[in-house]
């Protein structure tokens, strides 16, 4: 997408450890980083709305596609449950905080 207010799609991909790819940018570089995932340098930045846009050039998403499909299964493999790990994580520690925030 061109802008992401949380990154559900992310979220989505990595629940399932999915090597997932995308924009070196906020919030998605928040939520992915080089050990969970492949990052994209945004060819330009804008705005839309009040977000900031992100724009990929074709090629830099080409390079990263490669990039994954070079990498060895047991690597790629070891990228994906890295990311299952980090939603693991996320998950669970918004699950316990909804529930302390709900109980006071």
């Amino acid at each position: 997408s061109e802008a992401e207010g949380f990154g559900h799609c992310l979220m989505e991909a990595m629940s399932v450890g999915a090597v997932v790819i995308t924009v070196d940018g906020e919030p998605m570089n928040e939520l992915v980083d080089a050990t969970t995932g492949v990052l994209v340098t945004a060819a330009r930045t804008g705005t839309l709305g009040l977000a900031r846009s992100f724009h990929v050039a074709p090629a830099a998403v080409e390079q990263a596609v490669e990039q994954v499909l070079a990498m060895a299964p047991a690597e790629r493999a070891a990228l994906g449950q890295r990311a299952r790990t980090r939603f693991e994580d996320g998950d669970a520690a918004f699950r316990a905080g909804f529930a302390a925030a709900t109980m006071e």
